[in-house]
């Protein structure tokens, strides 16, 4: 006796899938999920999924239905592929951003420093397990208020605990992630040979914020947050390698800064060096 098995590859239904295509003229472009409303750019990186979509939404409908690709000159492609190869090797950036030897922080303090942080983020894991889930000083802006929280860290120079307390988690990673960001661009445009009360007080004001928020954020870290506190970490590291004596004002802040992203969260190589007894 002979016995079928139907093939799931049957081209049998050809005439279905064809009345599909007549009646959905988008094809692999149709909506899956749909949203509502216009993406805002101007926010940021997207805060929730909803407005990830509208942003693809968006950009998908910038797209001409049929795309060519332009014939790639050979010599170009050669030349960008040796250029690879030729620089494959990765900059050591934590040698290449090395503090001076004033501003070189001791291990002991690190330590310390990195542990009473360790401490001061359990205090504050179990205030927030203590509080009302929704509770939240009307004080602040709504945890969904971006612009808002962005104007109070540029407008107040010590973080209060009460505002770091009011973050959700989601919220409290955005914000790190604005003030790396800064930390970092800040770095950057540093010149301890040009620095002035301003320069001084800005960065005193990062660091702050940096702290009050990397003492607040939920672990595991996502992979955004981990590579903007490294690039913070780069801007820190540049601004305190340029620093010209031992006393330059931002060098404490600047270390602080480096321990809680280097020594808690590893996100950059310890300089730390022992007391020479």
């Amino acid at each position: 006796m002979t016995s079928y098995v139907s093939d799931p590859y049957s081209y049998a239904d050809d005439d279905a899938y064809d009345d599909d295509d007549d009646d959905d003229d988008t094809g692999l472009r149709r909506q899956a999920l749909a949203v509502d409303g216009l993406p805002d750019f101007d926010s940021g990186p997207p805060m929730d999924g909803s407005e990830y979509l509208r942003r693809v939404a968006y950009e998908a409908r910038q797209m001409p239905n049929v795309m060519r690709a332009h014939v790639i000159d050979e010599r170009a492609y050669t030349s960008v592929t040796e250029s690879a190869s030729t620089h494959s090797v990765v900059r050591d950036d934590e040698a290449h951003l090395a503090p001076p030897i004033w501003a070189t922080p001791q291990r002991e303090w690190t330590r310390r420093t990195v542990g009473d942080f360790s401490d001061l983020r359990v205090r504050i894991t179990r205030t927030l397990a203590m509080r009302d889930s929704a509770h939240n000083s009307c004080a602040y802006p709504a945890n969904h208020d971006r612009r808002g929280w962005q104007t109070l860290c540029e407008s107040e120079h010590y973080p209060p605990l009460s505002a770091v307390l009011a973050l959700d988690a989601v919220t409290c990673a955005y914000l790190l992630r604005h003030v790396s960001s800064k930390l970092h661009k800040f770095g950057y445009e540093y010149s301890a040979s040009d620095a002035d009360t301003d320069s001084i007080s800005e960065i005193t004001r990062l660091t702050r914020w940096f702290f009050a928020f990397s003492a607040r954020v939920d672990l595991p870290l996502d992979a955004d947050t981990s590579a903007s506190i490294r690039s913070a970490m780069k801007g820190a590291a540049r601004a305190r390698m340029l620093t010209t004596s031992e006393h330059d004002p931002a060098i404490p802040h600047l270390n602080l800064a480096i321990a809680i992203g280097g020594d808690y969260f590893k996100q950059w190589k310890s300089s730390a060096v022992a007391i020479a007894e």
